[in-house]
């Protein structure tokens, strides 16, 4: 295995990273053979690309399709890759070759190679299995809770709590695991879990779906290839734990007592961001990059006898997709607040994060379930 003896730089030349590979050392040598478990997953990816290929999509395909088998594209560039598919008439697709999934080498170099396999398996049953769906396998087990609320999940699994990570310890248990992120099988595809809370109507989702504060620094100085933006938004898969409200949650919506009468488990699924969807939470991120850089726009604006701080930041309404603000009600705008963050002009502003708009979130469900 190469180790790399000095961090990577961003926007590498050609010769540089020439350079760079010189630097990696041989740093360990195992031979390693696939688990029968892992192998019963890949063989259901494998069928998941076969079948798309067999019926003239391989335009389609996609590296979110499947779980630890990828068909990743080939070629410089995307017209040089093109290929005709079995059908003369069907749209050329990209040239693609099987790789083994990131998030898979890792688990694998981590645990079995450097460390040895403990973590809880969702699929306890592999040896009965021929190939596994691990989206199928999950729904069938968590079916019998669908239309059930929080209130009753939590008397039939024995579960005593109120913590913020409710929902994650109900259906962690309802598949006999203590933690379902830290459960092989999820840390293998590198799947997260997000719980989406839809109005009694199904017209509109409570808020927005948040992910971890940027510094304003590292922003600006990244690249969008290796930023944590791509890395959580783009490349990851999440799975959507659906619960719905009934018309009389929000009658008393901080009981929490009260309100896990009224919030039932709908239905879960499994997504990642599409490409054309990619495209623009890239652009969300560059308009935030630009706007930090020049100061963020930072200003007071007038509000009663005070007055409230304004900035250009990426609103929701100004891109489908995504936008960028504050993840806490609390702000911060000088050196020794907790909820700031120094800009490159010197001065602080509250700490920001990227969103996914809720209404592009609910689209994403209703083209699946609702």
């Amino acid at each position: 295995m190469l180790k790399e003896k000095k961090k990577k730089k961003a926007s590498l030349s050609a010769e540089e990273k020439y350079e760079l590979k010189k630097q990696f050392t041989i740093d360990e040598v195992a031979l390693f053979k696939i688990p029968e478990k892992d192998l019963k997953i890949i063989k259901n990816d494998w069928m998941i690309i076969a079948n798309k290929i067999r019926n003239n999509k391989a335009h389609e395909i996609s590296e979110s399709d499947t779980r630890y088998l990828a068909a990743c594209t080939k070629g410089s560039t995307a017209e040089k890759s093109l290929r005709r598919q079995r059908d003369v008439n069907a749209v050329k697709a990209r040239e693609r070759a099987y790789s083994l999934k990131p998030s898979y080498m890792t688990y694998i170099l981590n645990s079995y190679i450097y460390g040895e396999d403990i973590d809880e398996n969702i699929i306890k049953d592999y040896e009965n299995i021929d190939s596994v769906d691990l989206e199928s396998y999950i729904r069938n087990k968590l079916k019998p809770y669908f239309g059930k609320s929080q209130a009753e999940m939590k008397k039939e699994l024995g579960i005593d709590s109120n913590a913020k990570s409710l929902n994650q310890l109900l259906i962690s248990k309802a598949l006999s695991v203590s933690d379902i992120e830290n459960s092989s099988e999820f840390k293998k595809a590198d799947i997260k879990v997000k719980t989406i809370r839809v109005e009694c109507d199904g017209n509109n989702i409570e808020q927005h779906m948040s992910f971890p504060f940027v510094k304003f620094m590292d922003l600006i100085n990244e690249e969008w290839e290796e930023s944590s933006t791509k890395e959580n938004m783009i490349d990851k898969t999440y799975m959507f734990v659906i619960f719905k409200k009934d018309n009389m949650y929000n009658q008393d919506k901080n009981n929490s007592k009260y309100t896990q009468e009224h919030l039932f488990l709908n239905n879960i699924m499994f997504w990642q961001i599409s490409e054309k969807d990619a495209i623009e939470v890239k652009k969300v991120w560059e308009k935030a990059r630009e706007v930090i850089r020049n100061g963020a726009g930072l200003r007071k604006k007038a509000r009663g006898q005070g007055f409230i701080m304004k900035n250009d930041l990426p609103k929701s309404k100004d891109n489908r997709v995504a936008h960028m603000r504050p993840h806490t009600s609390e702000s911060g705008y000088t050196a020794n607040s907790p909820y700031a963050d120094i800009l490159p002009s010197g001065e602080y502003m509250t700490k920001q994060c990227f969103w996914f708009n809720r209404k592009f979130i609910l689209e994403q469900i209703r083209k699946n379930i609702l």
